[in-house]
């Protein structure tokens, strides 16, 4: 689906993909289409403001798509900047880790920069060994340790996340002419 903006509105209005019993399984692309100097509008008498390529909600927004086990996990080993592949503990996702070739992932910023998080797309996951290949090189440092630091941090594991991005129901953004 092609569009400039989403407005779910009202107490009782909903917008769905798919139900808790029976999610959607095929593909489902929402490209959110305008231009970055695109006037705004005005949501209600709130005075709220919304530009481009929005999705605003008031009622219900539910997408129920296809499940995956796979949502987070914690780097296993620190990686460098230039490096091509990472190394995640398994045992941290209770080894339901379903990534497959083509999946997105993003590696969390472990530093003061907040910006320094990264994406990139699975080239091939080795399960036996917790590596995961990546499509191209990492640009930051990502801090990443064998086991969870959590006894030495009142309970806090400070090891990267590796986040899986990869859904059958996706919402993008592109800049048109």
């Amino acid at each position: 689906m092609n569009i400039k903006k989403i407005l779910v509105r009202g107490e009782n209005s909903e917008f769905n993909i798919g139900t808790k019993k029976k999610p959607y399984t095929k593909k489902a692309i929402i490209n959110l289409m305008g231009k970055a100097d695109e006037e705004t509008i005005v949501i209600e008498e709130s005075g709220t403001e919304a530009g481009s390529k929005i999705i605003a909600n008031i009622g219900k927004i539910n997408f129920y798509g296809k499940h995956r086990s796979f949502k987070m996990v914690r780097l296993a080993e620190p990686v460098t900047a230039g490096s091509t592949s990472v190394k995640v503990d398994a045992s941290s996702a209770d080894g339901n880790i379903d990534l497959k070739e083509g999946d997105v992932i993003a590696l969390a910023a472990t530093g003061f920069e907040y910006d320094t998080g990264e994406s990139f797309t699975v080239t091939k996951w080795d399960k036996g060994t917790g590596t995961i290949t990546l499509d191209k090189a990492t640009v930051w440092y990502h801090w990443g340790a064998e086991t969870s630091t959590g006894d030495r941090y009142n309970g806090v594991d400070m090891r990267g996340e590796v986040l899986s991005l990869s859904r059958n129901i996706k919402i993008i953004g592109e800049e048109v002419d």
